[in-house]
């Protein structure tokens, strides 16, 4: 079950993952009343009708059949969304990749808390694969750009308690 608003970006960074993407971008912008979050990637993308059916709690991509039999990240993050009068978008495109953006207006009662970024942007840097994760975070006035490539070359890995350690200090630092 989801609870927080990084519970959603962590299920759709790691479909992104499960889609076969090598580039995935995170931008988010939490700015007075909206916290707004945009993922994109490079991944296989899906056709209209896959998408439609995406969206379908029962349905989930055939690739994914071996570990769960339905889908529910996508459904719940519009139930969400809908309970809490935001907003979604998802563009998607084969052998393209997927563009989902989605919005919470952080006044409304229904909107779930955003929940602990340095903790999510910890786990999404040791999701398991073979990708580069640009993450882009607009404070107001402040603005935060990092990516896994840039970390791996200036620690060498993201998987030491060492490295974790450099990783949440610096991200304490520079985004709360």
């Amino acid at each position: 079950m989801h609870y927080t608003v990084c519970d959603y970006i962590s299920d759709i960074t790691q479909n992104s993952i499960e889609a076969g993407a090598s580039v995935i971008t995170l931008d988010i912008n939490d700015n007075n009343n909206i916290f707004e979050v945009t993922i994109t990637d490079n991944g296989k993308g899906m056709d209209e009708s896959t998408l439609k059916k995406a969206l379908n709690p029962f349905y989930t991509d055939e690739d994914k059949k071996h570990d769960r039999e339905i889908g529910l990240g996508l459904p719940f993050i519009v139930q969400a969304i809908q309970q809490a009068q935001g907003e979604i978008l998802i563009k998607s495109e084969p052998n393209i990749g997927t563009t989902i953006k989605f919005s919470f207006n952080k006044n409304n009662i229904d909107t779930p808390p955003v929940g602990d970024k340095v903790i999510t942007y910890l786990s999404l840097l040791n999701f398991p694969g073979e990708f580069n994760l640009d993450i882009q975070e607009h404070n107001n006035d402040k603005a935060t750009s990092f990516s896994k490539k840039e970390i791996i070359e200036a620690i060498g890995e993201t998987d030491s308690v060492e490295s974790l350690s450099l990783i949440k200090q610096y991200l304490i630092d520079n985004i709360l």
